[in-house]
């Protein structure tokens, strides 16, 4: 009867673990190993460059992807969105609204938000503000299969990531060394 039980737990168990979705990026889910994905990205519009880069749309506008895998095993556990380097601060700001926008009507309200210059920078020092770091425009948006930050990063670009909450879980067990059991000794 315990066998039966332990049994049942491990298919119990299997089962919820297979049935757990992953986050999705352009209807694909982010998961597997990166050769996979930027196969599925091709069939989703996005071509890969010579160099490697991956372009295509998303949200309407031109952008380049960047896949973040698991240090071990490979697999995407993270997209990174760059949309194009914008000249002035006010191109920057109104992209960055824009897509906020965009993420809020599919997501909702992002969970934190800071939209702000640090000192001694102001708005009005604008795009110098920004590539020289005194910039600190960031929302995060949380769901159950994982979470999506947009920011405005030192090189004038909007990125957005959009991070699985499974595949970040492997990704912090594979960068965990194994440490064994302590004994108390």
């Amino acid at each position: 009867m315990k066998r039966f039980a332990i049994i049942l737990m491990s298919l119990f168990l299997a089962v919820s673990m297979s049935a757990q979705e992953h986050m999705t990026f352009e209807g694909l889910e982010i998961k597997g190993l990166s050769r996979n994905f930027i196969h599925n990205l091709k069939s989703a519009k996005f071509r890969q460059q010579k160099s490697g880069a991956i372009e295509g749309k998303h949200l309407g506008e031109k952008c380049e992807l960047y896949l973040v895998v698991t240090p071990e095993s490979g697999k995407v556990y993270m997209v990174a969105v760059a949309y194009p380097i914008c000249p002035s601060w006010q191109l920057l700001k109104t992209r960055y609204e824009t897509m906020k926008s965009k993420l809020t009507v599919r997501y909702g309200l992002p969970v934190t938000e800071n939209e702000s210059f640090l000192p001694p920078y102001t708005e009005e020092d604008g795009i110098t503000a920004v590539v020289k770091k005194g910039c600190a425009y960031m929302s995060n948006f949380v769901t159950d299969k994982g979470e999506i930050s947009i920011s405005i990063s030192e090189d004038a670009r909007v990125y957005i990531c959009y991070t699985d909450k499974l595949g970040s879980l492997q990704a912090q067990e594979e960068m965990i060394p194994d440490l064994g059991v302590y004994n108390g000794q």
